[in-house]
């Protein structure tokens, strides 16, 4: 029986109302001042509490998805999980859509003559450190936060150019957990040193102000943040003018996580322009809005242009995507397993779909490291052997 499922959770529900029953029924056979007596009730209470306990947390996790089954709760506690390897690209190789020819980057006629004037005080990760700046947005009309980390060599090499991974959090709001959750400062100073990726700057917008589930998408009326335009022209354009990164898209990419994952992905297949890669962790191919704030409907245009497997369908860009998920992921298996299968040419897309696990950082942590080799393969930008 599937931890997510409502039969699994009316089981739950019917258990407590059982046990609580037998409590009231038998308590006073119980309360006898013996040791067994004493027990008995002890016992009850507890079983009693952890029912109660159960009622609560089955539901959430039904909603999320975080465990599927007992095996993923064992894997969880024990640490036990292993790696599997991504599946065979389909549509193009992922090198040759990177390569490919788009046209110019917009950030290609952007001056470049404040580049480091933004006085850098880092906070200190493992490796590194990173800094939350205010980013206003031109376009977009929305200013918000952005927190970039810069590897240590960012400071020692003062005339080098360094590309950019732009990050997308999880929805709620946790920017940090780059570092804390999932040490990706440590994977690329790991993988740099093996030469498997050219370390990068790390460029994560907070999508989600005051907890706002934006998706990343234009709202598109009175009242609603233009976020996507603020995330993939105002913040590219911010980070291009005042530090030391390319223009070419060949070394900008995206990565996320749940709904970052889907911004990832979108942020990248609608802008080829500017960036060549996306890399999702757990992500989705089309809006998954939470109400209140739905901007717009699903039969509406703004809808059908955000919905990935039909611009694949229809108009591929030429990207390439990386993309993790699991068959129990009710959020992300459904539409990116479709992505995967509508994939064809310019469009690349590397897949990993593993048969346990549900919707939870522990399940993408150990596919950090496999994504960004991936990303160091795929995109020249970020080749060590550039």
């Amino acid at each position: 029986m599937s931890l997510t499922s409502p039969l699994f959770t009316w089981f739950v529900r019917v258990a407590l109302v059982v046990v609580l029953l037998w409590v009231v029924v038998r308590w006073g056979a119980a309360a006898r001042t013996t040791v067994l007596g004493v027990l008995k009730r002890v016992l009850s209470l507890v079983v009693v509490m952890v029912l109660a306990v159960l009622n609560v947390l089955v539901p959430i996790n039904a909603e999320y998805g975080w465990y599927s089954s007992w095996s993923d709760v064992w894997s969880d506690l024990t640490g036990n999980s292993a790696v599997v390897p991504a599946g065979q690209t389909r549509g193009l190789g992922p090198g040759e859509s990177t390569r490919a020819h788009v046209g110019q980057s917009p950030l290609a006629t952007l001056p470049t003559s404040a580049r480091d004037r933004v006085p850098l005080q880092l906070t200190n990760t493992a490796v590194g450190g990173y800094q939350t700046f205010e980013v206003p947005g031109p376009k977009s009309k929305y200013t918000g936060q952005v927190t970039v980390w810069f590897p240590p060599e960012y400071r020692r090499q003062s005339s080098a150019t360094f590309p950019v991974l732009e990050i997308f959090h999880g929805y709620l709001p946790a920017p940090l957990a780059t570092f804390r959750v999932f040490h990706m400062d440590q994977v690329l100073h790991r993988l740099s040193e093996k030469g498997r990726i050219r370390l990068p700057i790390l460029v994560i917008p907070h999508w989600a102000p005051d907890r706002l589930d934006t998706e990343c998408v234009d709202g598109g009326r009175p009242g609603t943040p233009a976020m996507e335009t603020w995330l993939t022209q105002d913040v590219p354009a911010w980070i291009y003018e005042n530090f030391r990164v390319p223009a070419s898209r060949e070394a900008w990419a995206t990565m996320g996580y749940s709904a970052g994952g889907w911004c990832s992905l979108m942020a990248t297949m609608l802008h080829p322009t500017t960036y060549s890669a996306a890399i999702s962790l757990g992500g989705y191919a089309r809006p998954d809005f939470d109400p209140p704030y739905v901007p717009f409907g699903k039969d509406t245009p703004a809808w059908q242009r955000y919905d990935l497997v039909r611009l694949v369908q229809h108009k591929p860009p030429a990207v390439a995507a990386w993309t993790l998920t699991s068959a129990p992921d009710k959020l992300s298996a459904p539409s990116t397993t479709a992505l995967t299968q509508a994939a064809r040419p310019p469009f690349s897309v590397t897949p990993t779909v593993l048969t346990t696990g549900a919707h939870r950082a522990e399940v993408w942590e150990p596919y950090i490291e496999p994504s960004l080799a991936w990303l160091g393969h795929a995109s020249p930008g970020f080749s060590s052997t550039r």
